[in-house]
């Protein structure tokens, strides 16, 4: 089996994906693995999943990325792990592991940004073009904006 390790750091280093089954020839390898809660960042792999499929249009080699979905023993929950296959399209062409993991290195970071510091889930974005008034919620009078659950429905006293 040929070393893979170069690709499975990469991945490691880029998203937190954790290899857990490993498969290789000189012509292909097959990771399966997954993102842990601690360090998960979908957004992360979701981007380098995107930038090589674009990327390897003009490359020697092929990647297959997909979802594989169970439910453990023991537990009602379903989860899922990543499959994620490197082919070469030539089969007299050995897999190029160097350059996967160059380009899984080069993929663009996909986060959300504001103000040079990340958003959090749940951030407010002022909406451009509105006036300072519009973001303070709800007014004396009972209108305006007002979290789920303590917004007023149907008709309200005048």
């Amino acid at each position: 089996m040929p070393n893979i390790d170069a690709i499975i750091q990469a991945l490691e280093a880029k998203t937190g994906f954790e290899a857990v089954q490993v498969s290789a020839t000189e012509w292909s390898a097959r990771l399966m693995g997954r993102v842990p809660q601690a360090r998960q960042r979908p957004h992360m792999i979701d981007g380098v999943i995107r930038h090589l499929s674009i990327a390897t249009k003009n490359e020697s080699w092929a990647m297959d990325a997909s979802k594989v979905y169970f439910v453990p023993e023991g537990k009602t929950e379903t989860f899922y792990s990543w499959r994620l296959i490197f082919e070469t399209k030539n089969p007299e062409t050995p897999l190029p592991i160097d350059r996967v993991a160059t380009l899984i290195m080069q993929a663009p970071v996909s986060t959300a940004h504001m103000g040079g510091r990340p958003l959090l889930d749940g951030a407010e974005i002022r909406l451009v073009g509105t006036s300072p008034w519009r973001q303070q919620g709800v007014n004396p009078k009972g209108k305006g904006a007002a979290p789920l659950g303590q917004a007023v429905v149907g008709p309200m006293r005048r």
